[in-house]
């Protein structure tokens, strides 16, 4: 069989599992059980799309990172798991079919991992979610992975789905650009796109109140402006270039780096960025 057939034999065996787990659920739309349903449908796409990778380069960086990731996320399950059991008060006398048995909590938790994480088992799908991306970074596993953090965020927040709408529209228009952006381009942005993706961006995180998290996602572009001033500030005072020429990239360009070396490295940077900065921010929530 060949490995396509095996992507997608695997993709609809799990996604009839995971249909049937949360068979409950999808009847409620709107409910967390039902967005639930969907991050965890993104999850098992992620490890499809990075099924063949899986592991080949162990002691790589951003294998490094996938493997302690998901070791947080099995620690944040079980802690969350177990503090839910033991101080929960689960009762089938909450009448709601949507939840799972040990989610049936009649008493607030506010000790062991939950006195530091308001949403343990939320942020272990995130650490997951994650974890599988950087098995192997693409542009597929980081719109898969995107799609999960803002499913999973709205399980804990419904009152996000405008924000979320907005946010889709806008991965998508960025996802048509990059189809006509791809090498050889046939397409560029100029200042009016990347100062309205700009703008999209800081307003989602004021509304959300994520201000310091975006400084940490966006840590690329951060990088990239920081690099231009410090090279300024530096011919003023000192007449002499830290960089061979600003913003970074074209200092590796004129280093002799490929076109392609330096996207994939930058890919791979600004999914660290995001995945970190996504962390901090599902922990503070």
């Amino acid at each position: 069989m060949s490995p396509e057939r095996v992507d997608l034999a695997l993709l609809a065996v799990g996604t009839l599992v995971l249909i049937w787990l949360s068979r409950k659920s999808l009847r409620h739309p709107g409910r967390h059980g039902f967005y639930r349903f969907f991050v965890w449908e993104a999850i098992l796409g992620l490890i499809v799309l990075n099924r063949q990778p899986w592991g080949e380069h162990p002691s790589s960086v951003h294998q490094g990172i996938s493997w302690v990731l998901m070791l947080v996320s099995i620690f944040l399950v079980i802690r969350g798991h177990g503090a839910l059991r033991r101080q929960g008060a689960a009762s089938e006398a909450r009448a709601d079919g949507t939840l799972y048995a040990f989610e049936k909590t009649t008493a607030l938790v506010t000790t062991g991992i939950f006195r530091y994480i308001r949403h343990p088992m939320y942020a272990s799908l995130l650490a997951l979610t994650w974890g599988v991306y950087f098995q192997e970074p693409s542009w597929p596993g980081t719109a898969l992975a995107g799609i999960a953090f803002i499913l999973g965020r709205q399980q804990g927040d419904p009152g996000l789905q405008d924000l979320v709408i907005v946010g889709f529209c806008i991965a998508g228009a960025c996802l048509g650009f990059l189809w006509f952006n791809a090498f050889p381009a046939d397409v560029f942005m100029g200042d009016t796109g990347s100062l309205g993706l700009g703008g999209a961006l800081a307003g989602m995180a004021i509304l959300t109140r994520a201000e310091f998290f975006l400084l940490i996602a966006a840590g690329l572009f951060v990088v990239e402006a920081l690099s231009v001033i410090v090279q300024v500030v530096s011919f003023k005072l000192f007449h002499r270039r830290v960089l061979l020429m600003a913003p970074l990239h074209h200092h590796f360009e004129l280093k002799a780096w490929s076109e392609t070396k330096i996207i994939v490295r930058f890919w791979i940077l600004s999914g660290m960025f995001a995945g970190v900065g996504f962390a901090l921010y599902y922990v503070s929530f």
